[in-house]
């Protein structure tokens, strides 16, 4: 075999073809410009040192006589053919010199690469004490492999801000909260971002609003009518009720969002506020808001004074939500703040739209905008840094072989995937989609949802039919596999969720469901004349009829006798799962009902993570209601994992691409993250440690996985 020349209309068109024809271990050799667009010499690795050999004793006589010798005229494709027998005569005379002259010493390469990491740091508002933390850990070589110079650096930041292990954590874990900062941070408008949120995903009963803001005009009244909106409770302290009152009266609400009065740091009566607030029977949950466009100064200032004063309140103050992130010029002074005072970050409020501006923390979008002005100012220097992070102490590679060496990682990783993985092809097929024009990309998408094998569905994850949180498309269906590998299904347009439910039975043959809610009667009627089994996902606030009383599910009787207790991967943790269950009625003359709840909790302790409920029918059997309460709890990272994707497609570069295409990359790569993250078997395991390392991970999640698979698709494409 010998050097191969490609031509295409873009490089990228071009760069498609070597890999389709010599794999990704090829190894480009020159490019330039021609009529027809790009063209392209490469060969294959492993003939480059049989081709060396050849062209070096061919060209030896040649180069010799050329100075006193006239050389005919000849065609471009002759001069381009004889510039490649150069190249190879050249790199191997470079190899021999390079084997003769020192190599560089890591001590070298660690000066380039710290000058590097201290100027993104510093430029960013980092601390140099941070930046000191940084360069004791900076590994003497960071190899392609375990990602790059700014990879490592992404990580290691990432690391280091504290968050919650779920998204709703603060939401789920209710009691009182209490909302405090200086004034003007926003603490009345991110009460009712809160609020907002707590009734999206749990309803209006168990919430309830307290304003001790009697200071600010106007204050109380806005509350007033976020609440009205809501359509929750909400109270103003008065000086007839004190709060240790009111909030006794408040015992039956699962969370109670209190709005304080805004007061500086140094103002002598925070100590007594704080105290008012910890003063009752009830525990309350101090959440402090930073203004993210404060100086680095005044952050320390204020997070000491607010936690000295919870500490001489008796309590900790642990949790913190980060405001007005839109105005801020840097992002680093904040994030530095809060690694060094140990909080923990809950939620981002980026604005003043009531919910969409109060997002869940990405630790690794943050840090990418944080460092993102620092890598405009070091654009021009990171090549050369991240050159001489791949140099070694045995030779000096060359840029094509860098990208071979990601190339070969990431093609083993997909032999893995392609074998084991029913369809992953698809996902690859429609990644190739990117390359074409967006007036292409919808079309060639129809072909791929009809390539989605309809086979060997066990259920079908029905999705809420409103826009997933952050963005403005909805979550697609999934039909599981018998294996749990969900598959995405298109809905057809303008069609009532009985079509779709019926068209599945029907075309899958699938006869069970997954419901993100109360199914509406015609769709009840539909599953009960045929009999098949669903769940149906509700909150712990819905009432039901239990033993010819009306309650809500939080209250059916906590001694029931576990019905199933197991073993499950959620979240990126492995916990114990004791599911429950109760005959119920969902009014007191309909028929009967199961109510379902999942306890999961650490195993070997009584520390709880979550706690799930469902209804499902009284003819689903118990076995087939296990089975398909395990397999929603497996893919309940699933909208976040979305997000996720979506987010990280964006900020690669991607653009002007057809937002359903996205869409459909999006939901499969976080659907492929999910089933890997729980799969058992030794090629999943072992997958994963090599995901991980991609990033230089130790440790894996969903979230890490999604992260290393996107990394490999950019990288490669």
């Amino acid at each position: 075999m010998s050097v191969k020349r490609f031509v295409g209309a873009t490089t990228r068109d071009v760069m498609r073809q070597v890999r389709l024809t010599l794999g990704p271990e090829a190894l480009i050799l020159a490019s330039r410009e021609v009529p027809e667009g790009v063209e392209i010499l490469a060969i294959a690795e492993d003939d480059l040192g049989v081709m060396t050999q050849g062209a070096v004793a061919a060209e030896a006589p040649q180069v010799k006589s050329a100075a006193v010798t006239p050389t005919p005229a000849a065609s471009p494709d002759t001069d381009f053919a004889a510039l490649s027998s150069r190249l190879l005569s050249e790199m191997q005379e470079m190899r021999e010199m390079l084997s003769r002259q020192p190599t560089h010493t890591d001590t070298e390469v660690d000066h380039s690469l710290q000058a590097w990491v201290q100027r993104c740091v510093l430029d960013a508002g980092f601390s140099q004490q941070l930046v000191e933390e940084l360069l004791s850990e900076l590994p003497p070589v960071l190899l392609v492999e375990q990602g790059n110079a700014a990879d490592w650096l992404y990580q290691q930041l990432s690391a280091r801000i504290l968050v919650p292990d779920s998204e709703l954590e603060l939401l789920n874990a209710g009691g009182v909260v209490a909302l405090i900062g200086p004034t003007g941070v926003g603490k009345t408008t991110t009460t009712a971002k809160l609020a907002s949120h707590y009734v999206l995903h749990h309803g209006n009963q168990g919430l309830a609003l307290i304003s001790t803001d009697s200071y600010r005009v106007g204050a109380k009244e806005q509350l007033a009518i976020y609440a009205d909106i809501l359509g929750v409770d909400m109270y103003a302290l008065s000086e007839e009720v004190s709060l240790k009152d009111l909030l006794n009266k408040l015992t039956d609400k699962h969370l109670v969002l209190v709005d304080t009065m805004g007061m500086s740091q140094r103002d002598q009566r925070l100590v007594e506020q704080v105290g008012q607030l910890c003063n009752g029977d009830l525990p309350v949950r101090l959440l402090l808001l930073l203004n993210a466009a404060s100086q680095r100064e005044t952050l320390a200032e204020v997070v000491d004074t607010y936690k000295a004063a919870a500490t001489a309140a008796g309590v900790q103050l642990q949790d913190c939500i980060l405001t007005k992130s839109d105005e801020a010029a840097r992002l680093g002074p904040l994030l530095d703040t809060i690694i060094y005072k140990k909080l923990r970050l809950h939620w981002l409020s980026c604005g003043q739209r009531v919910p969409e501006d109060l997002v869940p923390v990405d630790r690794q979008l943050l840090v990418r905008e944080a460092l993102a002005i620092a890598h405009t100012n070091t654009a021009q220097e990171t090549p050369k840094v991240l050159e001489k992070t791949v140099v070694t102490s045995t030779a000096v590679e060359s840029q094509s072989a860098v990208v071979s060496k990601t190339g070969r990682t990431a093609a083993g990783l997909f032999a893995v995937l392609e074998q084991h993985v029913p369809d992953f092809n698809v996902l690859q097929q429609a990644w190739a989609l990117i390359g074409l024009p967006v007036s292409l990309q919808a079309q060639r998408l129809s072909e791929l949802y009809s390539l989605i094998p309809q086979r060997d569905c066990s259920a079908v994850l029905w999705a809420r039919q409103k826009p997933l949180f952050g963005c403005a498309w909805l979550m697609p269906d999934l039909a599981l596999s018998d294996a749990g590998l969900p598959l995405l299904l298109a809905r057809q347009d303008n069609a009532d969720l009985v079509s779709h439910i019926a068209w599945a039975s029907d075309t899958l043959g699938v006869a069970s469901h997954i419901l993100p809610g109360l199914p509406e009667a015609p769709v009840w009627q539909w599953l009960a004349e045929r009999e098949m089994p669903w769940i149906a996902v509700v909150h712990g606030n819905t009432f039901v009829h239990f033993q010819d009383a009306r309650c809500k599910l939080v209250q059916l009787p906590s001694e029931q006798l576990a019905a199933y207790q197991g073993d499950l991967r959620y979240r990126g943790q492995s916990v114990q799962v004791v599911l429950q269950h109760w005959p119920v009625q969902m009014k007191s003359d309909s028929t009967q009902t199961q109510a379902w709840c999942a306890t999961l909790s650490v195993p070997n302790s009584e520390l709880v993570v979550d706690r799930y409920y469902w209804l499902a029918p009284d003819y689903a059997e118990m076995g087939d209601c296990i089975r398909l309460i395990f397999e929603q709890l497996r893919h309940d990272e699933l909208p976040g994992l979305t997000r996720q994707a979506w987010s990280l497609l964006e900020a690669s570069g991607l653009v002007a691409q057809d937002n359903e295409l996205l869409r459909f990359l999006s939901t499969s790569i976080a659907a492929l993250a999910c089933y890997l993250d729980y799969m058992q078997t030794r090629w999943a395991i072992d997958l994963r440690t090599h995901l991980a390392h991609v990033l230089g991970r130790r440790s894996y999640n969903a979230s890490v996985l999604l992260d290393a698979v996107v990394h490999l698709l950019v990288t490669t494409k």
